[in-house]
């Protein structure tokens, strides 16, 4: 697993699918979670306040129990809403 930085405010993180971070001065918005690995092992994305999953599949969303431990918010579509509630 690694964090490419892609422009000025914007990483990816290889894990069980490609984490998008979005960074702008000390806030951060996680794009899906893959296993929760970035939360864990890099202490800047630790301060997201935000996750957007993208969809409900395994790879995309097995770390969202790890993030809102650390008092993120998950944002899902709103036609799989159901399947997270």
């Amino acid at each position: 697993m690694s964090l490419t930085q892609l422009s000025d405010r914007l990483w990816e993180f290889r894990d069980t699918c490609y984490v998008c971070v979005l960074k702008s001065g000390d806030e951060c918005l996680l794009i899906d979670t893959g296993s929760g690995a970035i939360f864990q092992s890099h202490y800047l994305y630790r301060t997201s306040r935000l996750v957007l999953h993208t969809h409900h599949h395994r790879d995309q969303c097995w770390g969202a129990p790890i993030v809102q431990k650390a008092g993120a918010k998950i944002a899902v579509p709103e036609y799989e809403r159901m399947r997270w509630t």
